[in-house]
C-alpha cells in the first residue's frame, strides 16, 4: 500500500483504488499532493500487459468467445486488485523516461 511522503501514514486499499488512474494524488490525512513514482508506473504497466495480450493466444488456439471474454475480464479484475500493492508515492513528479 502507498504511504504518504509528508505524514508517513499508509493509505487504505479502498482509498488507493479510488485514486487508481491519477498521477497526482491528495493524501486523505494531511491533504498534501503526492505523485506516483516512475518505478511504480513502470511496474503498473507491466502488470496490465498480460491483459492486453490475452487475445492473441486465445485467438491462435481457437478458444470460443464465450470463454475468451470471461478470461480477459478475470485478468483485468486481478490486475486492478494488484495495483494498490505496487503503488509507491513521491513528493515530486518524476518524468516517465
Amino acid at each position: 500500500m502507498p504511504t504518504c511522503q509528508y505524514c508517513d501514514k499508509q493509505w487504505s486499499y479502498a482509498t488507493t483504488l479510488k485514486k487508481l488512474f491519477r498521477n497526482k494524488m491528495v493524501c486523505p490525512y494531511c491533504h498534501n499532493m503526492n505523485y506516483i513514482t516512475t518505478k511504480a508506473r513502470w511496474r503498473l504497466s507491466v502488470i496490465s500487459m498480460p491483459v492486453m495480450f490475452v487475445g492473441l493466444p486465445l485467438g491462435i488456439f481457437d478458444i470460443p468467445l464465450k470463454w475468451s471474454i470471461p478470461i480477459a475480464a478475470t485478468m483485468l479484475i486481478i490486475s486492478f486488485c494488484l495495483y494498490p500493492n505496487f503503488m509507491e508515492l513521491s513528493k515530486e513528479e518524476e518524468p516517465l523516461f
